[in-house]
């Protein structure tokens, strides 16, 4: 099967481009990047996406505007209208499935661009379902070794009580290869198989180094200072995960893993985080 992916040169692509090839004849739409299995064109663009498209079998959709603090009209081209580019000139160029990317944060009550786009997006997907085949892979707050490596330099956090539902990438990456195998068109929610306290989360992150705890009700401070970056500039790291992404990663009591459905086991988070920071320690 060929398989054209959006995104695949981003955060979350550069593991599942990988993966997928695997099993596909993997290409990439990029409209920076050029080389091997490489095909530039601007997902802004319906006449360059329309193009890439034609000829291939099927499509993971993966491309957003991940910048949280972006104007609505960079999340609104990029997250709603790409997608709406995608799904049309697939359904033109006779694209039998097209797996997209989603997010827990639809579900959230956060009035964040990011998040608003995602929900539209799916809203549009959605529209699509009866001419093409389209698994919505809707993931929870995603992690690695760049984000464990992040999180083990915040020497301090408050002990939220809340627990999250966090997605392994690699995790994440074999869902979408399967997706693309026996995904049908509906939404399939994925994260880790249990929730996990924040703190112990960032806990595991920092060990053998030990973290001070902080009381919950300093999470207000926190999350004031952060948002001027402040706290997190102090120690080398971009505001890229907090403190927006705390509103909106926050365990949902009625969350259906649908993991194992498309065939892949779900991971435990914390296990999964100590084995990503032997990995960091080897390197």
């Amino acid at each position: 099967m060929k398989v054209l992916v959006t995104g695949g040169t981003g955060y979350v692509g550069k593991v599942v481009v990988p993966e997928l090839s695997k099993d596909f004849d993997v290409y990439v739409l990029s409209r920076r990047k050029e080389g091997k299995n490489i095909i530039k064109g601007n997902l802004h663009s319906y006449r360059d996406v329309k193009q890439a498209i034609k000829g291939f079998d099927a499509v993971v959709h993966l491309a957003v505007e991940s910048r949280h603090g972006a104007s609505w009209k960079d999340h609104f081209l990029t997250t709603v209208k790409g997608t709406e580019n995608v799904l049309k000139a697939s359904v033109e160029e006779g694209v039998k499935k097209v797996v997209y990317m989603s997010s827990i944060a639809v579900k959230s009550k956060t009035k964040s661009n990011y998040a608003k786009a995602k929900k539209l997006a799916e809203e549009v997907a959605a529209k699509y379902w009866k001419h093409v085949e389209i698994p919505v892979i809707r993931a929870s707050s995603i992690y690695d070794e760049r984000r464990v490596a992040l999180f083990s330099r915040i020497p301090a956090f408050p002990d939220i009580k809340t627990k999250i539902r966090f997605t392994n990438i690699y995790t994440l990456s074999e869902v979408v290869r399967t997706a693309l195998k026996k995904g049908k068109s509906r939404i399939y929610q994925i994260g880790d198989r249990e929730a996990v306290k924040l703190v112990d989360f960032v806990k595991a992150c920092r060990e053998p180094a030990k973290l001070v705890i902080f009381p919950e009700f300093s999470l207000k401070i926190i999350k004031t200072l952060t948002y001027g970056g402040k706290i997190l500039n102090s120690f080398g790291i971009k505001n890229e995960f907090l403190p927006e992404r705390l509103e909106y990663t926050v365990e949902n009591k009625t969350f259906r893993n649908d993991s194992e459905v498309l065939g892949v086991k779900p991971k435990d988070t914390i296990e999964e985080v100590k084995k990503m920071k032997e990995k960091l320690t080897s390197q």
